[in-house]
Formats: structure tokens, sequence, C-alpha cells
């Protein structure tokens, strides 16, 4: 049920008007949670018992965390592993298996990939991010864990934001949840703003772009290098205004039930540094990566060579976040190389400037200025990987946009 459909109009429709009819906040909390799995079971019903089974062993697991501190650390661990095997079966299962099949091959066994054609759970990647912060926090008493297991079970599967984020915390959605809300004009309009801005954003811009930028990425050894670059730059906005808008969708819908949580994106194309852009795009993302992977491994605290690595690994799985393709696994891995090129210019070059070292100092004195060009030429290059199909398809658009670069100056 996508949120720019009528069968969801509908379903919004009818939550809200009983919604703010219903005076309960246990009858309000129940509402939410039946229309959150009307939303969730209108795609593929069977999958309803995977989210309840998530939701359930991170409930478990946390209650048990709580009580049982001796053993703290192997409840975390076997939720979050949970998350993650769960995760990694219905998303990689198939990517996996073709990377291994040269080595399964020569020993003479041989495995069907697409028998692991499964039908992938609708926003898996998003509910295993948000349970494990969950987990996580609780075990580092972040937050207390949640007693209700219905509040519990609304807060994993809060239709707004449960397909395609933002990720929200404990600590930011839950205590919402738990409160009797009164309905204030102002704010239900202005999430119904908020709602139209992200429909637009998505229907609009999204929607008509893809059009375009489908038919140049299906046949990217046809089209012109003229065409493989307006595609291209087609796509980084088509990506940024569907990303945006069911972003902002979900903020106004929320929002309309008086329920805030966080934006996800703020100008990200005006970014002067790769770090900026991160600091604005997929805003919930990027902070749960700084937090549950780029921290754990270490973050800045080991010095410049581990941190450059923690840089890039965690960009690396970023990207194998994003989807199972050695394409997502470059995209991450460009960034990734460039968040620590930057890195080391950026403190070196200051560094140098304060000392008086004339290369270094200019280095870094060429590259603030060029800085925007630089990080736009880096972001819009890593989307070709992002939205070709395969590596080749991506060495096609690449090549094709250069040779055609090559024809304007012959010509000149």
């Amino acid at each position: 049920m996508l949120f720019n459909s009528q069968p969801f109009y509908t379903l919004l429709s009818i939550t809200l008007l009983v919604y703010w009819f219903t005076r309960s906040l246990a009858a309000r909390q129940s509402i939410l949670l039946v229309a959150s799995l009307l939303f969730y079971g209108f795609w593929y019903p069977p999958h309803l018992v995977l989210l309840l089974s998530l939701a359930a062993l991170a409930y478990l697991a946390t209650r048990l965390i709580d009580t049982d501190h001796d053993e703290a650390r192997t409840w975390t661990a076997l939720a979050v592993i949970g998350s993650l095997v769960t995760l990694a079966y219905f998303k990689y299962s198939g990517y996996f298996l073709d990377l291994f099949q040269p080595f399964l091959e020569a020993s003479g066994k041989t495995i069907d990939s697409n028998s692991f054609n499964i039908e992938l759970p609708l926003g898996i990647s998003f509910i295993a991010f948000q349970i494990i912060a969950y987990v996580v926090d609780v075990h580092q008493r972040k937050i207390a864990a949640e007693k209700n297991a219905f509040t519990f079970l609304l807060f994993v599967s809060f239709f707004p934001q449960l397909i395609a984020g933002p990720i929200c915390r404990g600590s930011e959605l839950m205590p919402q949840l738990k409160l009797p809300v009164f309905f204030y004009a102002h704010r239900f309009f202005s999430g119904l703003a908020i709602f139209s801005i992200g429909l637009m954003l998505k229907s609009v811009f999204a929607d008509n772009l893809s059009g375009f930028v489908d038919g140049i990425y299906g046949t990217p050894a046809d089209s012109s290098g003229g065409e493989l670059m307006m595609a291209s730059i087609g796509f980084g906005i088509q990506i940024l205004a569907d990303f945006w808008g069911y972003s902002t969708m979900a903020v106004g819908m929320a929002l309309m039930f008086g329920i805030v949580i966080p934006i996800n994106f703020n100008l990200p194309y005006i970014s002067l540094t790769l770090q900026d852009f991160w600091r604005r795009w997929h805003m919930t993302l990027s902070s749960w990566l700084r937090d549950y992977l780029y921290i754990p491994l270490g973050g800045n605290r080991n010095g410049s060579i581990l941190t450059y690595r923690n840089l890039f690994l965690t960009m690396l799985l970023g990207g194998l976040w994003h989807g199972a393709s050695t394409n997502f696994v470059i995209w991450g891995a460009i960034h990734g190389v460039y968040l620590a090129i930057e890195r080391y210019i950026t403190r070196a070059g200051s560094a140098a400037i304060r000392n008086g070292r004339t290369v270094l100092s200019s280095v870094a004195r060429i590259w603030t200025p060029f800085g925007y060009l630089l990080t736009m030429f880096v972001v819009f290059v890593a989307w070709v990987f992002f939205r070709a199909d395969t590596l080749s398809d991506s060495v096609s658009v690449l090549s094709g946009i250069n040779e055609g670069d090559l024809v304007i100056s012959e010509g000149v």
C-alpha cells in the first residue's frame, strides 16, 4: 500500500476520523495498531507473522535485559543477531550465493540462486534497524524497556514511518505513544500541509523523472553522452524527491495524529563537504550508522588509520544496507574512500596552515572553495552505481558520459 494510492488515502482518512473521535488513550493506541497492521499486511499478509515475531523477540529480550542484568549481554546479542539474520536471509541470500557460486562449482556443488528469490518484506531494513537501536539503547540504559507489549508493537509498526523511515529511536517515539494527545487544528493542518508537500515531491518530481531516467538507464549503450549525463543528474534529483517525499509525508502524517517524528532531509545538495552531505541526507540513517556502527567500531578514538578504516567500513555496510548488489557496495565504498580523503586533507591542511607548511596548506586553501563541486561530483558519480542495474551498465553510463565529453571537446 503506497502512500500515494487510493487504498492508503482511505485507510488514513478512516484512521484519523476514528482516532480523533476517540478519547481513551488505550483505544487510540489500538486504533493506530490495527491501522498499522492492516497497512503492513495489505501487500503480503504472511509477512505480518515476521513483523510480530521480530517485535516479540525484541520485547522479550529487552524485558529480560532489564530484569536479568547478568545475562543482559546475551539477550542483547540474541535480539540483535535475530534481526540481522532475518534481514540477511530475506535481502541477501541470493546475492551472497551468487558471489560464492564459483567456489561451489569448483567443489562440484551448485545451488540455484533463484531458489532464494523470496518475497522481500516491506521495510525490513528500517524495521530491523529500529529494533536494533531500541535493544542497544535498553542495554546501555539510555531508555527503560517498555513493559506494555501492545505499546511496544505499536512503536515497531507505527505505519507513517514503517516502510521508508525516518528511523525513530525509542526515546523519540515511545513516550509520545503513551501520552494523551489533544487535538489542535493548527497542528493538524500543519501536518496536512507537510504531507501535501511530500506528496508533491514524490508524485510530481520523483515519479515524472523516473520515466525519463528508466528509459535511458534501461539501454545505456544506445544513449548519447548528453542523454546519459542528463539521466544521471535526473536520477540524483529523482532519488532525493522520492526519499524526501516519503519521509516528509511520514512526518506530516504523524503530526496529524499529534505525534512528532524527526525530519530526514535538510537540503543535502547545498553541502560543501561529503561529511556535511551525510548530516543532511537521510539523517536518521546517518545517525544510526554513526551511533550503532561507526562508534562501536572505534570511531575516531584510536588514531587516524583506524578512523579511516571505520569510515570506510561504515559506508561500505551502509551501501549494502540499501540493497543486495555489488553496485550498492561500490556506492558505499566511493563514499567511504572520499570521506577518508576529505578528513585527511582538511585536518592535515589545517595543521599545515598553522605550521606554515606550504604544499599542504595550499591544497587546503584550494580544497575549500572547490568543496561544493568536488562533493557534488562524488555524489553524482556514486549515484550512477546506485541506479544502474549491473556493474557493466554503470561502466557503460560513465564511459558514455566521458566519450560524450570528448566529442564535445573535439567539436569545440
